[in-house]
């Protein structure tokens, strides 16, 4: 969202693979696909993304890695 500017719409796109991607435009104003990361670097999150994008369900992979991680 851009100072000064009403927000922009959600936005969705249907995946290849059945998931969706639900975002809105960032503070930068452009329009950026859902790309969640930073243009600073660093772990992305609601503040720091180019644009805002709706957290995801976890893949069995994500969390079979993350449970490695724990022990």
């Amino acid at each position: 969202m851009v100072a000064g500017q009403p927000p922009s719409p959600l936005r969705y796109r249907l995946r290849e693979d059945g998931t969706f991607l639900l975002y809105s435009i960032g503070d930068n104003g452009v329009d950026d696909g859902g790309r969640a990361e930073s243009e600073h670097g660093g772990k992305p999150n609601l503040l720091n993304g180019l644009d805002l994008v709706w957290p995801s369900r976890a893949t069995p992979a994500e969390i079979e890695a993350a449970s490695k991680v724990r022990k």
